[in-house]
């Protein structure tokens, strides 16, 4: 737990009462000032030049992230790590596990595996979502048009070699692309040299050997690297991955505060497979190295990941807008409902199922559902009113006719006392009656 302003203060020269009290050197009026706005970071440690050693290095050790952030690549840039509970409900899981699709340079259907990567996107919850990295593993000699095809594709990169003369050819290809390099020899003093320019993979079979390397690594100055967990994916590697999370986490034991890869070759099992690597994703590869390719087992994977790395604390949401679901004329009906994701694609679900386009207009309501915004007032008669002239509606249609939520249906007087010149219609409670409900009006 960090130390207090008053905890601070003690350790100081007017907190012991010493000569130097309150000499201003640090740029405070006093210790005490220096004291509190040093436990909110807000100064620097080294401005006091009083500062009891043992203290210093407790602040700097409990101020330390317990797992460092690594960036991959540069214009479509992954970022893994930085990760600081356990449990995504005691505060939140910062950024989600990178999927990365294997790729050898021996590969005789190198180009069309690339392209199917390249090509693979899914929508959910009204963003895209594609593949976060490619792990180019290079396994032959003659790699490169392979090399120069991959860098052109403008996927952040892991590069794998087997020794340090491959590193030495492709230096300056991939000098200014910001790659995660895996060193396959492990050679302690060739990681140092890649590591003091480029990220680097340190690997183990346990906890201790990663331990080793990394502290080795820790005091040539080596800080951004990535853990490499050696094991088969089976139930048997949820408890060495808990413990690595668990030592950054709760113990901040720097040689194990960096973030975590996992390899796994897809089965002709995709049950299993999905089963194995969901269990990955929940506890806690930070980086999960696929060998093979199989867009549905990805699509579950993806959606999973959505779903543990959104902020408890913020309700999903979507745009505020006007949406227009299938083929809207001027004589579409009109419906309202607020911005909550799952209230929203509920909505427009079974919207889809109609013959006739349907205007769909969205109200900025804090990601909140339809009772849950009327009894905290994010959806009323004038937000409602708002979200109606913002979508400029009555010049895309021939009618008057708006359709709120049956479950508010105290508001129709409400809107329209702000919407005169419409007429507010209600509708029903649930989502799946509005296709019978629009078909009868």
């Amino acid at each position: 737990m960090a130390l207090t302003g008053i905890q601070i203060f003690k350790f100081l020269p007017a907190g012991k009462k010493e000569q130097n009290a309150n000499c201003k050197k640090c740029g405070c009026a006093t210790c005490m000032a220096y004291a509190m706005k040093l436990a909110k970071g807000q100064v620097d440690i080294n401005s006091c030049p009083f500062i009891d050693e043992e203290l210093k290095n407790t602040i700097l050790n409990e101020n330390r992230k317990p797992q460092i952030k690594l960036e991959i690549g540069v214009n479509n840039k992954v970022v893994v790590g930085d990760e600081n509970v356990m449990f995504r409900h005691d505060k939140t899981f910062v950024n989600p596990c990178c999927f990365a699709i294997e790729l050898h340079s021996s590969d005789n259907d190198f180009s069309k595996k690339l392209e199917e990567i390249k090509t693979f996107q899914i929508e959910r919850v009204g963003e895209n979502y594609k593949i976060n990295a490619i792990n180019f593993i290079i396994d032959n000699d003659d790699f490169e048009k392979q090399i120069n095809m991959v860098l052109n594709s403008d996927f952040p990169l892991i590069i794998t070699i087997n020794d340090i003369k491959v590193f030495e050819k492709i230096k300056d290809k991939i000098n200014n692309l910001n790659p995660l390099i895996y060193l396959k020899s492990q050679n302690i003093d060739d990681l140092i040299s890649i590591g003091k320019d480029f990220s680097v993979i340190v690997d183990g079979e346990n906890i201790e050997q990663l331990t080793e390397k990394t502290e080795i690594l820790l005091k040539s100055n080596i800080k951004n690297m990535v853990l490499n967990l050696l094991m088969k994916v089976n139930s048997n590697i949820i408890e060495p991955l808990t413990m690595l999370r668990r030592s950054a986490i709760e113990k901040k034991f720097e040689p194990l505060g960096f973030p975590v890869m996992v390899s796994y070759d897809l089965t002709n099992n995709i049950a299993q497979d999905t089963i194995k690597l969901s269990s990955l994703v929940c506890k806690y590869a930070n980086i999960i190295s696929i060998n093979g390719f199989n867009q549905a087992l990805l699509t579950a994977l993806i959606t999973l990941r959505m779903n543990l790395y959104t902020d408890p604390q913020k309700p999903l949401q979507v745009e505020p807008k006007l949406y227009e679901i299938g083929d809207v004329t001027p004589s579409s009906k009109v419906v309202v409902t607020t911005n909550f994701a799952l209230t929203y694609f509920a909505v427009a679900n079974e919207l889809e199922s109609l013959s006739e386009g349907i205007y769909l207009i969205i109200t900025d309501s804090d990601g909140m559902s339809v009772l849950t915004a009327w009894s905290a007032s994010k959806f009323t008669g004038e937000i409602i009113a708002k979200a109606v002239k913002n979508s400029n509606i009555a010049e895309k249609v021939n009618h008057k006719n708006i359709i709120i939520p049956g479950l508010v249906s105290d508001l129709k007087e409400e809107i329209e006392e702000e919407l005169p010149d419409f007429n507010i219609i209600i509708g029903t409670n649930e989502a799946t009656d509005l296709p019978e409900f629009l078909k009868n009006m």
